[in-house]
């Protein structure tokens, strides 16, 4: 309960000094784990979103360097420490703000028929375009049974153990993606969220049941990968990357995973070490 008031000096810091920087933060507040941080960002378009997304990050380690603290955004610093999410709120209007196409009234759960359609791309095409969620080899450490990272592909009405919460009523519809860690890039993620939703829209995909109770305890449901192997061989292998990203952005992505997995496995861990290592 003093965690937040402890490092509340630089948490205010923060706040104050990115809204004036044009990154306006509606709250934050302590999460979990000692020095863990919830900023939540006000919402905006894609783009503007990403960029404050990115502003945010990179002028927090600025601000952290300053005041000689250090500042991670990965997806699981410490194998004891609780992972850090990403978490992106999605939905779809007009160009006056006015009209959310995710909502309708005569619907089941207020879910209009193109969110549902949305929400069923998502969800089919969530393997395919994993990379751009958890991009690292470490952002697959992020996903453990009931932690509060999700671990597999449903969607629920305001249950966090969802890989997919859908939150809101009105115009505030959407749909939150629970799976990114902190260290996604948002460009990347956003793009890949809409290019599978639209997707659903084209294909008039049918939208799943509601998953109940529990998600953690669901065996016969799709999986999110568990390593970043498994989710280099679903981006290549998918059809529907090429065709939302075109061959020369899904190479070159393809690649930079490929790279980081082969960085990987030429380093030997102190886990290792001490495992294997009798004289450490």
């Amino acid at each position: 309960m003093l965690q937040g008031s402890k490092n509340e000096p630089f948490y205010r810091h923060i706040r104050n000094m990115m809204t004036k920087a044009g990154v306006p933060i509606e709250s934050s507040k302590g999460e979990a784990h000692i020095g863990q941080h919830e900023i939540n960002l006000k919402y905006g378009d894609a783009l503007t979103s990403a960029d404050r997304h990115i502003l945010l990050k990179h002028g927090m380690k600025e601000m952290a360097i300053q005041q000689d603290y250090a500042l991670t955004f990965m997806a699981k610093p410490h194998h004891d420490w609780t992972g850090s999410s990403g978490h992106i709120h999605l939905s779809l209007s007009d160009e006056s703000g006015n009209t959310n196409y995710f909502y309708d009234e005569h619907e089941t759960n207020g879910m209009s028929e193109t969110m549902q359609h949305f929400l069923a791309g998502i969800l089919a095409y969530t393997k395919d375009f994993s990379l751009f969620y958890a991009p690292y080899v470490n952002s697959y450490k992020r996903f453990v049974p009931d932690s509060w990272a999700p671990t597999n592909i449903v969607w629920s009405k305001d249950n966090r153990s969802s890989g997919y919460r859908i939150v809101g009523e009105g115009k505030g519809m959407r749909i939150e993606n629970r799976i990114p860690g902190a260290d996604f890039n948002p460009y990347l993620a956003y793009s890949a969220m809409l290019g599978a939703g639209l997707k659903g829209l084209e294909q008039k995909l049918p939208l799943s049941k509601e998953h109940i109770g529990n998600a953690y305890q669901s065996e016969e449901v799709p999986r999110i990968p568990a390593t970043l192997y498994e989710a280099i061989d679903c981006w290549k292998n998918s059809t529907v990357v090429h065709e939302v990203l075109g061959e020369d952005v899904t190479l070159h992505y393809l690649h930079t995973a490929v790279v980081e997995q082969e960085q990987h496995n030429r380093y030997v861990s102190e886990f290792e070490i001490k495992r294997n290592f009798e004289q450490c």
